[in-house]
């Protein structure tokens, strides 16, 4: 059980990050004027004990609210904005520093822009954009483009469903400030030898295998589960996933990533424990990394770092303060995530549901059989949603009535499908005959998956859009929620 006054002092910390979130153009000097208005009250009113905890609270608020206003790159925000403003073409020059993202019909890029050629002369630049590009070149991680370029300030649309996308934020979140396209695009240099050009290889490899021994659409939703692999699906079959309320496990949730950590520590069980961790606590790093380090990956890679520390030092394994902790970190790393970032908001409330709530449900769940772990995976998916379905509702707008009976019809076969596609794309490399057996049963798993999507997508109202509602209900709900969570934690206590 944590102490209260650590807790405390946490979310004061959150609060700080998310005041800062919410107003982002309130200043500091408003908050330090705030910051000795609330104190002087508090100090009148209450003694001196609730007047220490008020102050250290508010100190952890001011360091949240500094720790985002220092994220905030107010040169690289607005290094461009003449430009874009007068729609005046430039050509820029800089490093690709993240994997292309292959598209339909195009490719886009993330581009650290280092300078800018313009009227015959050129001069150092400092920001990131984001680069759609179409002349289908081998694009890779590391090289130095040169391109021309009208850049363009994002900004927030609606979507199909009535909701505002706010799109400048969700960029800035990873320090992108500015979009566009280019059509003339040249290669300056090829990019050096480093460690995320190592695993962006081996990860293209494994691709090449799994699309080579794998017919499609089941390639494709493999290249997901195992890999991550963005847009594999194509539009049709990704929105039968979201229909049925299984697109985590096709974007790699923290559900993946258990998977793959619980698999490494198996397979090394017989090592010694210091050894056995050092590898394993390697092998989480790297596989993070290969496939994105999104946000549900980072969580479930820290966690599990908690857990390989624990049995190092001898310590019992507490999942909340692992949770607590893992969220910390990567609110620290960068605070935009708590506020403008959808997956790591939800990675978080679906496993808090699946700590708190599903020991609860269990109990109540007993008429539904365990076979194929049915009964496992309707806890899991119903403790997920009752903590995610307002999100889901808020920010997307989409109910699926069907998402419940579809996990427990998919999840008890998605490690043994991750595991036989594995097998078959690292046999692919030495024994291709081998690769080809194990692949029907790899196809056979995959296709099990998709039919079960496609039968329930095509259900009649198997989801239904949410008109667009005012946040104050979300507030309400999980205020409700988790009165009942303490509630129902202190009578179990007693």
């Amino acid at each position: 059980m944590f102490k209260k006054k650590f807790l405390i002092y946490i979310f004061s910390f959150l609060g700080g990050v998310l005041f800062h979130s919410i107003f982002l153009t309130v200043t500091i000097d408003n908050i330090f004027l705030l910051f000795t208005l609330v104190l002087s009250i508090f100090l009148f009113l209450f003694g001196n004990k609730i007047t220490k905890i008020i102050i250290i609270s508010f100190i952890f608020f001011i360091l949240g609210f500094l720790r985002f206003d220092m994220s905030i790159n107010r040169h690289q925000k607005h290094v461009l904005d003449f430009f874009s403003k007068e729609k005046i073409e430039v050509v820029l020059e800089g490093k690709i520093i993240k994997k292309p993202l292959n598209l339909d019909s195009s490719e886009n890029l993330v581009v650290n822009v280092d300078k800018i050629f313009f009227e015959d002369r050129s001069e150092k630049l400092d920001t990131k954009i984001s680069l759609k590009v179409f002349d289908y070149k081998e694009y890779k991680y590391g090289q130095i483009i040169r391109f021309k370029f009208i850049p363009q300030i994002p900004e927030s649309f609606d979507s199909d469903n009535g909701r505002i996308f706010d799109y400048e934020h969700f960029l800035e979140k990873d320090h992108i400030y500015y979009v566009g396209k280019s059509y003339a695009i040249k290669i300056i240099e090829e990019g050096k030898g480093s460690i995320f050009s190592i695993l962006y290889n081996i990860k293209d490899n494994l691709l090449s295998k799994i699309y080579h021994y794998i017919p499609k659409p089941e390639s494709s939703l493999l290249a997901g589960v195992l890999l991550g692999e963005k847009t594999a699906l194509g539009d049709k079959l990704e929105d039968n996933f979201r229909t049925t309320g299984l697109m985590h496990i096709v974007v790699l949730s923290g559900y993946n990533v258990s998977i793959v950590i619980m698999a490494v520590m198996i397979i090394l069980g017989f090592l010694p424990l210091y050894t056995r961790s050092i590898i394993a606590v390697l092998g989480i790093i790297v596989f993070a990394l290969l496939v994105g380090a999104g946000p549900t990956v980072i969580r479930a890679s820290i966690m599990a770092l908690f857990i390989i520390l624990s049995k190092i030092i001898g310590r019992t394994y507490v999942v909340e303060k692992a949770l607590l902790f893992a969220g910390i970190l990567m609110v620290l790393y960068n605070p935009w995530v708590l506020y403008f970032d959808i997956s790591f908001q939800f990675s978080f409330l679906a496993t808090y549901g699946l700590i708190v709530i599903m020991p609860i449900l269990e109990d109540k769940l007993k008429f539904i059989p365990k076979i194929f772990a049915f009964r496992d995976s309707a806890s899991a998916s119903i403790s997920a949603q009752i903590m995610v379905v307002p999100l889901i509702l808020y920010y997307i707008g989409d109910f699926s009535v069907i998402s419940i009976i579809a996990n427990m019809l998919v999840l008890f076969i998605v490690p043994i499908t991750m595991m036989l596609g594995f097998i078959t794309a690292i046999f692919g490399f030495f024994l291709p005959t081998i690769a080809s057996i194990i692949s029907i049963p790899t196809t056979l798993s995959l296709k099990y998956i998709l039919v079960v999507v496609d039968f329930l997508s095509n259900i009649p109202f198997a989801k239904f859009d949410v008109p667009r509602f005012s946040f104050i209900w979300i507030l309400i709900y999980y205020i409700i929620l988790f009165i009942l969570i303490y509630k129902k934690n202190n009578k179990e206590i007693v």
